[in-house]
């Protein structure tokens, strides 16, 4: 193919693209808001899930995650008692809670960290990852 020939198809299909107005919003504007629909939706769903946090511990490393966990910024945590805890993770008002048993401080010592977590668990959208 000759140069004149190549350069008279091109000319012809931007000529076209500039009379077709509906193309030219398909190559250019509906990129632009699917991505921005898309951004939109990515950061609307990062919400701060409210944790309850039930701390049983008289020692020190009960009360220092507890702490740590209430200064986190992933989650709200919210200072509950492990008895009304359950009825609030039913209703709605917490999607988890962690209980720092009693022994938990000793347990620390030894090496072994086990609090119980209980997670709701029927929305898993409403959970973070």
């Amino acid at each position: 193919m000759s140069a004149h020939r190549i350069a008279a198809i091109t000319s012809r299909l931007l000529h076209q693209f500039r009379r077709d107005h509906r193309t030219l919003a398909l190559l250019f504007v509906a990129p632009i808001v699917i991505l921005s629909l898309l951004g939109y939706l990515i950061r609307g769903a990062a919400s701060v899930p409210d944790v309850g946090i039930a701390n049983e511990d008289q020692g020190p490393v009960g009360a220092t995650l507890t702490s740590s966990l209430e200064g986190s910024s992933k989650i709200h945590a919210v200072a509950i008692s492990a008895s009304g805890a359950d009825a609030k993770l039913k209703d709605g008002s917490l999607v988890a809670y962690i209980v720092f048993p009693a022994d938990f401080s000793q347990k620390a010592q030894q090496g072994t960290i086990a609090p119980e977590i209980h997670v709701e668990g029927s929305q898993p959208g409403t959970q973070g990852p």
